[in-house]
Formats: structure tokens, C-alpha cells, sequence
């Protein structure tokens, strides 16, 4: 059985969480355990759709991409953000 959809939800620690994709998948909604749960059942629980970026350019030998989401209401956006390495940590 293959879901037609890709939800996300934002966890309180930021942390982004895809919806259960595997068959028999089981998640507790609203106090009950749900086994396979439907499109509508993930979306009362707080799943949504995701705007995804697209990676920057960046130079892997002095920086790192951080990723970011952000959730906006409706949907969740992602985000990247390039920052130097610390001093120290480049490869020789």
C-alpha cells in the first residue's frame, strides 16, 4: 500500500518528522491508536505539506549548510543557511 502523499509536521524541538510511510504503520491521534492513518487523520494531527529549497552553492572545504523549517500556518518551508567552518576543523 503506497501513500500518494508527503506530510511533515515541525516537532517541538524542531526537528522535522515525516509522516508513517510503512504498511500497518500505527501513530496514536486524538487518544486512539490509528493503524494506517489516512490523509485527513495526519493533517488533524498537525502533518502538512512541505516547501522544499534547493541547496545553495557553497564550498564544502570552508563551509557547512545548515537547514532550517519553519512552520507558516499551512505549510512547512525549508531553508538553508551557509556558514563558515569553524577554524580548525578544515581538512588537510
Amino acid at each position: 500500500m503506497s501513500k500518494s502523499y508527503s506530510l511533515y509536521r515541525l516537532n517541538p524541538d524542531g526537528a522535522l518528522e515525516l509522516q508513517p510511510t510503512t504498511i500497518n504503520a500505527t501513530m496514536e491521534i486524538n487518544g486512539e491508536i490509528v493503524e494506517n492513518p489516512t490523509e485527513q487523520q495526519l493533517r488533524s494531527v498537525g502533518f502538512k505539506n512541505m516547501k522544499p529549497a534547493e541547496l545553495p552553492d557553497f564550498d564544502e572545504e570552508t563551509q557547512l549548510v545548515a537547514e532550517h523549517y519553519e512552520d507558516i500556518g499551512d505549510i512547512i518551508v525549508q531553508s538553508f543557511e551557509i556558514v563558515d567552518k569553524p577554524k580548525g576543523t578544515e581538512e588537510e
